[in-house]
């Protein structure tokens, strides 16, 4: 059933927008995720988008990338991504190897990795900087990592990597709960339906009926 793309008065400029789109058959949706981008961009120049020059849209492009590489979501969501990947590319590879010299290898590879990045970003600083408390922390984390793949990878030598992945992601769900425990962290209620859904649905998913 249609629906009107804005429920507020329209703007001449903004009708004419609308009528553009209708014309070029775009979908209601479509029209909506323009409208939207279009106020972005009139709230950041402060002034109507049909005076804007193209110095002002280049530099709302630029702000735009720079929200999206400062924005948490975005590297979340990036981080599912390669961690799909890793599920993946982990179970074709641990086929005809054991899987702790299959975490042996992948370490050294981050090894590599994490050292050309921090060499090319000028990152590495004096191991005397860094307090002992965070020595503490971070090799217990290094630890618990390690442990972790040790048996993702033996899980994955055992079961089907679309079982094992969701069962490893109930790590979200400890984690929520690590978090309030011991780091104080607040969760609202919807926050907490949407770790209730995440374990439900690793259990589902990893149960072999």
């Amino acid at each position: 059933m249609p629906y009107p793309v804005l429920d507020a008065p329209i703007s001449p400029l903004r009708q004419r927008l609308i009528d553009d789109m209708t014309m070029r058959r775009f979908s209601q949706e479509t029209q909506r995720n323009y409208i939207r981008d279009v106020g972005r961009f009139a709230s950041f120049l402060g002034r109507p988008p049909d005076m804007a020059t193209a110095d002002d849209l280049r530099r709302f492009q630029v702000r735009s990338v720079k929200y999206l590489l400062l924005s948490w979501q975005s590297w979340a969501v990036l981080s599912a991504c390669f961690a799909a990947l890793t599920a993946i590319f982990a179970k074709v590879g641990v086929e005809n190897v054991s899987s702790d010299f299959a975490t042996f290898i992948r370490t050294i590879v981050i090894l590599l990795v994490l050292g050309t990045i921090l060499a090319a970003t000028n990152q590495f600083q004096p191991l005397s900087s860094i307090s002992s408390r965070t020595y503490l922390f971070l090799v217990l984390s290094r630890l618990a990592a390690g442990a972790s793949w040790i048996c993702y990878f033996r899980a994955l030598q055992l079961g089907d990597a679309a079982r094992v992945a969701p069962i490893d992601k109930l790590s979200v769900v400890l984690v929520a709960m690590f978090g309030v425990t011991f780091l104080k962290e607040h969760l609202s209620l919807s926050n907490w339906v949407g770790v209730i859904l995440i374990a439900t649905g690793a259990v589902l998913v990893g149960y072999k009926g």
